[in-house]
């Protein structure tokens, strides 16, 4: 069932112009290949994407001649250390020039940083942007042992996810996607235990958590003495997984938790194989 629901939510998403599932299978095909040709294909990426910026964004062709420095100098990785860094302040102060020229503001979506800082960075992304963010995350799911299609509960929180899940579309992606999504910004005991109650009716094949509320949740379950479903893997993000908060949701929940890294400006960056 897992497998079929995949498949017609990938037919679902081609058939509205979504490109994620071809990019999703451009990427699993990058899993079969080497180091040394994994190595090779980020380093051609890498030149591409600076060749690209300096080409066609006025801040970074600015920067890289302040900087005396040209997309052309990029020989081997360790160049990159001659270009100038990109600070929090220089997107705050200076995004309009870090959009590619040729596009127009309003033609891109607005997000933002999770806000972690306490001012959440807003950041600009074109369609293709969100297509290639959703691929990678279905990658990462791969790479951690969830099959695509299975029921997955997420412990999230942020606004702009939680929209995604209601109305019409929110229905059809709840079901396409086999996802839950639970508020992690609200967690008093009340709606832990009415947590706990889902997870258990549910039995989620994963889970996806903001790592301080696996923790709480973890914690709390622990210390009432209650049970709960032991789903085949945890993914938590959003923060540091400190090894004591490890061994607590791996304790309580009998399974093994996988962590990854991401930002709200570009996805999924890295996880744990």
């Amino acid at each position: 069932m897992p497998y079929l629901r995949a498949a017609l939510g990938s037919a679902w998403l081609t058939a509205r112009g979504h490109r994620g599932p071809a990019y999703l299978r451009e990427y699993m095909r990058t899993l079969s290949l080497s180091r040394a040709e994994t190595q090779e294909r980020t380093f051609t990426i890498l030149v591409d994407r600076v060749r690209h910026a300096q080409e066609h964004v006025p801040f970074y062709r600015r920067r890289y001649q302040q900087a005396g420095v040209s997309w052309q100098d990029l020989k081997a990785p360790e160049d990159l250390a001659q270009f100038p860094i990109v600070t929090r302040e220089d997107l705050i102060d200076g995004w309009r020039d870090m959009i590619d020229e040729r596009i127009s503001v309003e033609s891109l979506h607005v997000y933002g940083s999770g806000g972690s800082t306490g001012a959440p960075v807003i950041t600009y992304h074109t369609q293709e942007d969100r297509y290639r963010t959703w691929a990678v995350e279905q990658l990462s799911f791969h790479i951690h042992g969830i099959p695509r299609g299975a029921r997955i509960i997420r412990l999230w929180g942020a606004p702009q996810d939680m929209a995604k899940f209601r109305g019409i579309k929110g229905i059809a992606k709840r079901w396409f996607q086999n996802d839950l999504m639970l508020d992690a910004f609200r967690m008093d005991p009340p709606v832990i235990l009415d947590y706990i109650h889902r997870i258990n009716t549910l039995r989620p094949y994963a889970m996806v958590c903001y790592v301080e509320a696996a923790e709480l949740l973890a914690r709390y379950i622990e210390e009432n003495g209650l049970s709960v479903y032991s789903p085949q893997v945890i993914v938590t993000s959003s923060g540091p997984l400190f090894a004591p908060w490890r061994e607590r949701i791996e304790r309580v929940f009998r399974t093994p938790v996988q962590d990854r890294y991401g930002c709200r400006e570009g996805g999924v960056v890295a996880y744990q194989c």
